[in-house]
């Protein structure tokens, strides 16, 4: 978990360098100053900031990925417990997606389109796409452990290193659910590799 973290943050870090943005110093904003940043000592709770904004991009891309997959999964998983779970993930993510769409959205960031737009995200879409039955429900119940994983220190960074309250909040409500989330992917991959009988989502 803290080579992801330390990833993560890495990449933020890049990022803002890139764009030739200076790191905060005042209290009230301890992520990544935007160039409209108001030239003041205390900020305003909901003022648009860039790693809030880099969260809202990131986890967007990673909840809509969810809801292709457990799409993909309707027709190619063979396991009834990886069916269930794939209707969890498309009734979960499609809730937390519309709550990101609307938080993103206050803060500016920019919420693409497909996650396409994310190599990595690509890849497993056509991995999988090319998987059928059994050896699918594999394959997809370990991406999901590794999505969740992600998802889970994307989350616990913003909640850490956010600035913007709301953004903020939706973090700290949705790491829970995401947790609760990686366990059931666990569970549900380890009986698939075992041959054990697997349990239903909960």
């Amino acid at each position: 978990m803290k080579h992801c973290t330390w990833s993560f943050a890495v990449t933020i870090a890049a990022t803002l360098f890139g764009a030739g943005l200076a790191v905060a110093q005042q209290a009230g904003n301890p992520g990544g100053m935007a160039p409209d940043t108001p030239k003041s000592n205390v900020l305003p709770a909901d003022h648009p900031n860039t790693v809030d904004q880099l969260f809202a991009r990131q986890a967007w891309i990673g909840g809509q990925s969810e809801v292709q997959l457990a799409s993909l999964a309707a027709s190619r998983a063979q396991s009834d417990a990886v069916k269930q779970f794939a209707r969890r993930m498309t009734d979960d993510h499609r809730k937390s997606n519309d709550l990101l769409a609307r938080v993103g959205k206050n803060n500016r960031a920019e919420l693409p389109r497909s996650p396409d737009v994310d190599p990595d995200e690509k890849a497993i879409h056509d991995q999988l796409g090319q998987l059928r039955g059994a050896e699918f429900d594999v394959a997809y119940m370990a991406a999901q452990v590794g999505a969740h994983q992600k998802m889970a220190h994307l989350l616990e960074h913003e909640i850490d290193a956010g600035q913007d309250a709301k953004v903020k909040e939706y973090a700290q409500q949705t790491l829970p659910t995401v947790l609760h989330h990686l366990d059931d992917a666990r569970q549900i991959h380890a009986a698939l590799l075992t041959g054990a009988p697997t349990a239903s989502a909960r």
